[in-house]
C-alpha cells in the first residue's frame, strides 16, 4: 500500500487495506529512519533514488 501512513491509519473509510475498510491487524512494521534528505547511513543513497523510488 502506498500513501502517508498517518493519513491510512486515521482515514476510517479506507485504512491500510482499502478492499477492506474497518480491517484490523495484529501488527504494522514501520521504518521511519529515513528519508530522500536524510539517511542513516551514504551508502543507503542509492536507495533514493528517482528509479527506485517509482517502484
Amino acid at each position: 500500500m502506498l500513501g502517508s501512513f498517518f493519513d491510512l491509519a486515521t482515514d476510517p473509510s479506507t485504512g491500510f487495506d482499502p478492499s477492506s475498510a474497518g480491517k484490523k491487524f495484529d501488527a504494522i512494521l514501520l521504518d521511519i529512519d529515513h528519508s530522500p534528505a536524510e539517511f542513516l547511513n551514504p551508502s543507503n543513497a542509492g536507495f533514493y533514488t528517482t528509479a527506485n523510488l517509482s517502484h
